[in-house]
């Protein structure tokens, strides 16, 4: 099965960076584990790439460009739009 899983907060999504990306992180690492296909689209932020795997996890991570470039700033959610179309 390919599952996305959208996160739009104001940090990346690993363990660590608070409780919601933690968890986000921890389901998408374990169903990786059962052999699903899994990518997680995420804001890219200052010296993260745009594509990466980790534990399994594709990551996908696109570029905000107003707003500020530091964890817990506004995200402006018009930016995420066409989503699917970076998982292909």
């Amino acid at each position: 099965m390919k599952i996305i899983h959208v996160y739009d907060g104001h940090e990346r999504v690993f363990p660590g960076e608070g409780s919601v990306p933690s968890c986000v992180y921890q389901i998408a690492k374990h169903v990786a584990k059962k052999g699903h296909e899994v990518v997680v689209i995420e804001r890219r932020w200052e010296g993260l790439d745009y594509e990466e795997e980790i534990d399994g996890i594709r990551f996908k991570r696109i570029d905000i460009r107003i707003g500020s470039n530091n964890p817990w700033k506004e995200v402006p959610y018009r930016e995420f739009k066409k989503l699917t179309d970076l998982c292909v």
